[in-house]
């Protein structure tokens, strides 16, 4: 005589991608550090072709990965074979959900709200640093400190 005991099925919410609020919150830090950097820093000599190599760089960053992400989607809908589990794993998952999930990385699984902060975190200070850079910079210039 024998046990068998059945396990109840529980569905692994871990997620390889970032969730496409995390890439839109990128592109829009990315946007405020070129836009700051321009508003508190351009105008004056060389710096407009330092500014003008950075805006190009950044156009870039953002570009490269639109257009891959583009031609995916393009070749997945190309493919007149869609299975079931092609479309459940294409499904989104609101913000919320997501963030208290688990993110699957190359070092192992982590909270995924860890990993966002974890992914912001640079481009959010560079961003906020120029912005503060180039307010105390140009109170500077006008005499107030």
């Amino acid at each position: 005589m024998s046990l068998h005991l059945q396990l109840p099925q529980v569905r692994d919410t871990a997620s390889g991608q970032p969730h496409p609020v995390v890439h839109m919150t990128a592109v829009a830090l990315l946007i405020w550090f070129v836009t700051a950097a321009w508003l508190l820093f351009g105008g004056s000599g060389y710096i407009d072709l330092v500014l003008a190599m950075i805006t190009v760089l950044a156009f870039m960053v953002v570009a490269i990965p639109m257009a891959l992400w583009r031609a995916k989607v393009q070749s997945q809908h190309s493919s007149s074979i869609a299975s079931n589990e092609n479309r459940a794993a294409g499904e989104k998952q609101p913000l919320g959900m997501w963030l208290r999930s688990e993110l699957i990385t190359h070092s192992g699984r982590e909270k995924s709200s860890a990993a966002t902060v974890e992914m912001l975190l640079p481009i959010a200070a560079v961003a906020f640093g120029i912005t503060a850079l180039g307010i105390v910079f140009d109170l500077v210039r006008a005499g107030a400190m």
